[in-house]
């Protein structure tokens, strides 16, 4: 356990990481010790960081795993892929929260603003349209639906 506690960006290449750091890894997150994660992300590739959060979130109900991606947005400034995660962890694990969904409709529409191009984020924001509560209207939709579909391969 002490490899990823003892390891900087500059002694590791990117790895995948073992059962042990995922384990440190979300030990480090859970306890909000995020000053000591945000040093250590340069060790483990996205998906698995993105998989480790989603199981903060589902297996111990812990918002940390929401907030940790708002806090590296603050220290590293705002990325459509910290939006998304975020996003993926309200509708996901935190679901049944009052506004889970109103809120991961802001983060889709902020990754929006920063990688208009995206056609993967304009899908995305279609998928509120699906909801009960039809955060994005049946007009907003059918206007995302011919950009995407105007939209060149």
């Amino acid at each position: 356990l002490q490899e990823l506690e003892n390891t900087t960006e500059k002694d590791l290449p990117i790895i995948l990481p073992s059962d042990d750091i995922k384990n440190t890894v979300g030990q480090i997150i859970s306890s909000g010790r995020f000053l000591d994660m945000e040093n250590k992300l340069a060790l483990i590739d996205f998906d698995s960081f993105r998989t480790i959060l989603l199981n903060i979130a589902r297996e111990e109900k812990n918002i940390c795993a929401y907030a940790f991606p708002w806090f590296l947005m603050l220290e590293q400034g705002e990325s459509a892929q910290y939006h998304c995660l975020a996003a993926d962890i309200l509708t996901c694990p935190f679901k049944e929260l009052v506004g889970a969904y109103p809120a991961a409709l802001y983060h889709i529409r902020r990754a929006i603003e920063l990688e208009p191009d995206d056609i993967n984020l304009q899908k995305r924001l279609l998928l509120f349209n699906r909801l009960p509560e039809k955060l994005v209207s049946d007009e907003e939709a059918a206007k995302i639906t011919t950009k995407i579909s105007n939209k060149p391969e």
